[in-house]
């Protein structure tokens, strides 16, 4: 479904705040008389136009929706396209399933990792139900899934396997009691720790996925091959949603915003680069690039090895015909211009929506005061 801009510019520039007539603290009341047909005609110009910015802003909501919308299903669309195209077997070094990651944590005789995952094999539905109320709830590794195998790859590296490996509970006093039964040290991420994410989600989203404004350039532009944030390309899995703290804020704003803050990914390594000037917390890119930010002026580029990576969550199929291939190749770019176009679009819908609500304030705020006004003159009568 399309939704065309609204071009409200003109709409907007048209209507320009009134002047406003003073009056005196003390005047004859014979001024006050002559100047009350002015200033009730200046408030009824007031209310038309307050009644049009309410309903210019109203349609850019509505439009805003639209756009959302479609960005939603084409960002499933291009995902879908993702996965397709990948093949299973390429890359040796990362396991995809969590069968398969179980296996190589539980190779890890007695770290806390393997214990924690030869526990939960043995609990039954009931008894892991029980372990979350308790408060530990993982290794970060298996608390989710994500979409592609480069995807999984490449945040696992960025992570590093140490805090892919962390345990992740609920307080220092279940990370405390646990710890008693294990020996050597581990890392473990404690949920009521994390100062955590505050700001808005998206709504009506499952997920709670965040609510992150796309990096701009100078020019106001999305960088090409942005494809979003790293924290809201974890899967969370279904008996993991409901985590939350004692305050509200589930897994997506504590855990993974904490270790991800605003990673932003990329297609290639190409895009990444020249998207740096947009770039605060560090980025990746499919391809294997890496942008860390240790600190202000100071960057880590790169890439780590990791044997322990994040579960595809979709099965990824072998494409063995190179037309087929070539064929999604194409929807995919198709694809992935068409994104960067409605992100555009409502980029533009979003300023026309701000520059409104300015303009509406700003009416509203001059009305008030010519109303002032008038009860004035009518106390004087």
């Amino acid at each position: 479904m399309k939704a065309p801009i609204m071009e409200c510019d003109e709409i907007l520039s048209s209507y320009s705040s009134r002047e406003v007539p003073l009056i005196p603290d003390s005047v004859p009341l014979e001024y006050t008389k002559s100047l009350m047909t002015p200033i009730e005609n200046n408030g009824m110009g007031h209310v038309d136009d307050i009644a049009k910015y309410d309903e210019l802003i109203g349609n850019s909501e509505r439009q805003l929706k639209v756009l959302n919308e479609e960005k939603t299903e084409i960002e499933e669309y291009v995902s879908g396209l993702q996965a397709s195209m990948e093949p299973t077997s390429n890359n040796s070094n990362c396991v995809l399933t969590k069968e398969e990651i179980l296996v190589q944590i539980e190779s890890r005789n007695h770290s806390a990792a393997a214990i924690l995952c030869q526990c939960y094999r043995s609990l039954s539905l009931r008894e892991h139900q029980n372990h979350l109320t308790e408060g530990i709830f993982g290794l970060v590794a298996l608390l989710g899934t994500v979409g592609t195998s480069k995807l999984s790859r490449i945040l696992a590296e960025f992570l590093g396997e140490d805090q892919m490996l962390a345990v992740v509970c609920r307080s220092k006093e279940t990370a405390s009691a646990f710890a008693q039964s294990i020996s050597g040290r581990f890392l473990v991420i404690c949920l009521e720790d994390i100062r955590p994410y505050t700001g808005e989600l998206e709504c009506g989203d499952p997920q709670r996925k965040l609510k992150l404004s796309d990096p701009t350039l100078q020019s106001g532009n999305v960088p090409s091959g942005f494809i979003g944030y790293a924290a809201n390309m974890i899967n969370l899995d279904t008996q993991y949603m409901n985590i939350s703290t004692e305050s509200g804020y589930g897994l997506r704003e504590t855990l993974f915003y904490r270790l991800f803050g605003e990673l932003q990914v990329y297609d290639t390594e190409k895009h990444m680069n020249e998207a740096g000037a947009c770039v605060k917390h560090g980025a990746v890119s499919l391809d294997g690039g890496m942008i860390r930010v240790i600190e202000n002026g100071i960057m880590s580029l790169g890439c780590w090895d990791s044997e322990i990576c994040f579960p595809v969550g979709t099965l990824e199929n072998e494409m063995n015909l190179a037309p087929e291939r070539m064929k999604i190749k194409m929807q995919l770019e198709a694809g992935m211009e068409m994104l960067q176009s409605i992100k555009g679009k409502i980029q533009h819908a979003t300023r026309l929506r701000e520059k409104a609500i300015k303009k509406l304030k700003k009416m509203s705020k001059n009305y008030n005061e010519l109303m002032d006004q008038v009860e004035a003159v009518e106390s004087r009568k």
